[in-house]
């Protein structure tokens, strides 16, 4: 919208500005004075006479420009163009860059011919000052929001605003509080500040959800700046544990008890830690390492920035999102748990789900946009390369029925795929991280002694009170007031299962978890009580 008014504007002015040229032709030692109708703020530092609808006032003596208050404002072929800004437009506190104020400042537009202009300057002794070029890149544009639509799950992006350049700022703006990454391009991150508490799960239950709706501003800043600036920023002083899970098994839910406690944090579907994920093929394997490390750097700066007292952040991905442990050199060294449940009820429950979406279609918009083809492919292929060391025999039997059964007909009938994601982090990855299982059933039966388990594994103590809000959390229905709390579970969503858990079983089968114990795979420990 602001791209289109601008263009409308510049157009109109180059009109009038032609019009008006062929009328008032310089003459030598001469200069047009224009007054000034109506201004259209240009792109960063792209100062030009057609940002301004003027009308011609008067002429002048060419030598009018060796007064004070005279600023070049753009250049042609043929002329210079000036303004005349009776405010002091080097007041930093007013503006951060130059091309701002004097386009902000201007009270007259002046055209001279440009060899007039340069027979003046160079006749002028030069100026007896120190001159000292700080040479710089960083600088950010700042964008008013006018309307906002809201995206598929998790997948926000600068495109669901229709905004307006409102200014600019130095790239260091990203380091005051309120500021979130929204999305990645190849070349840019744009952030929204928000001045709401994003992290107020009472009022947002997912954290895309909090910046979207919250958001007053959105910002851009070069890829590299963002990098650089997060970079040196000294690693934020606070506990990180990471709870994954396959999804429809009560992770909401305990995700709340850690929320009860007095000095943490909880964040649900952070899609800014994640977002690299979806850009990998547009970033070298280098760039990608360092975004998957400053998304999550960058998070934890920004929760201390708002709530200094933090002691510990529990962040909550998107199901089926263990991928990020093992691609992610830096969260290795944190606390992990992983959340599950038994095999009937976790169907029931993403079957309801499926069928509450709609049953996003895998070749759908939603899920080109998510990119839910791509995770579920890749992981299964990683799954499948990873057997290849307890048995190549049993990793080609899994290629060859997952490339007729993984067509799924809706992106999120992959229940299988889900398990299979389970199965994974048990086998192949649970010995480079310390992460502990933690199972719907056993929360629910004993939840105090769950949790105190869960705290000795992240080695954390809390107080009688802390207990007591952790135990009526778990009287909350995280999904109250919406579908899942209500949905019917009718013959149609039974039959969905039926095909789902013979799927399942195949696989299950197919891996066969004893005989790779056997073969040197270990089970991570899985809290009992």
């Amino acid at each position: 919208m602001s791209v289109l008014k601008g263009h409308i504007v510049r157009h109109i002015g180059a009109i009038f500005n032609s019009i008006f040229k062929w009328f008032y032709t310089l003459s030598a030692d001469s200069i047009n004075i224009w007054a000034i109708l109506y201004r259209c703020r240009p792109p960063i530092g792209a100062n030009s006479e057609d940002n301004f609808i003027m009308y011609h006032k008067n002429t002048a003596h060419a030598s009018e420009i060796l007064k004070k208050n005279n600023h070049v404002l753009s250049l042609t072929k043929s002329e210079v163009y000036l303004v005349e800004c009776d405010s002091d437009v080097y007041d930093v506190s007013r503006h951060s860059f130059f091309y701002n104020a004097i386009f902000d400042e201007a009270t007259l537009v002046k055209s001279i011919r440009l060899e007039d202009f340069l027979m003046y300057v160079e006749s002028l002794e030069y100026p007896k000052v120190d001159v000292l070029f700080l040479w710089s890149i960083d600088s950010m544009n700042i964008w008013g929001i006018l309307y906002r639509c809201r995206p598929p799950i998790g997948a926000n992006s600068e495109d669901n605003f229709i905004m307006y350049h409102k200014n600019t700022a130095h790239a260091s703006e990203i380091l005051k509080k309120n500021n979130h990454v929204l999305s990645l391009t190849k070349s840019e991150v744009y952030l929204v500040e928000c001045d709401s508490d994003v992290y107020d799960v009472s009022r947002h239950s997912f954290f895309y959800n909090a910046i979207f709706d919250e958001a007053t501003l959105v910002k851009s800043i070069r890829l590299e700046d963002f990098l650089m600036y997060v970079e040196s920023l000294e690693y934020p002083k606070v506990d990180v544990l990471f709870l994954w899970s396959i999804g429809r098994c009560g992770s909401t839910m305990l995700a709340a008890c850690f929320e009860a406690l007095d000095d943490c944090v909880s964040i649900s579907e952070p899609y800014d830690m994640f977002a690299p994920w979806l850009k990998k093929d547009v970033y070298s394997s280098k760039t990608y390492q360092r975004l998957l490390e400053a998304t999550l750097k960058y998070h934890l700066y920004q929760i201390l920035q708002r709530k200094p007292n933090t002691k510990l952040v529990l962040i909550k991905p998107f199901s089926f999102g263990f991928w990020y442990a093992v691609e992610s050199r830096e969260i290795q060294r944190f606390n992990h748990i992983f959340m599950y449940r038994d095999l009937e009820p976790f169907m029931i429950s993403s079957a309801i789900f499926d069928k509450m979406v709609g049953g996003w279609k895998r070749h759908s918009i939603f899920a080109k946009v998510v990119g839910f083809e791509k995770l579920i492919n890749e992981g299964v292929r990683s799954l499948i390369n990873a057997t290849k060391q307890f048995s190549p025999e049993k990793a080609k039997e899994m290629d060859d029925i997952l490339k007729k059964e993984l067509s799924f007909q809706n992106c999120l009938s992959g229940v299988g795929t889900a398990l299979l994601y389970y199965i994974y982090t048990q086998l192949i990855y649970h010995d480079r991280i310390n992460l502990i299982g933690v199972k719907y059933e056993d929360v629910r039966q004993n939840v105090i002694a769950v949790f105190k388990q869960l705290l000795d594994h992240i080695k954390r103590d809390v107080n009688e009170e802390e207990m007591q809000r952790v135990l009526d959390s778990t009287k909350k229905d995280s999904q109250q007031n919406t579908a899942l709390s209500s949905f019917n579970k009718d013959k149609q969503v039974n039959e969905v299962i039926i095909g789902r858990c013979e799927f399942t079983a195949n696989i299950l089968k197919m891996l066969d978890i004893e005989y790779m114990c056997q073969k040197g795979a270990m089970l991570p420990r899985t809290i009992s009580v």
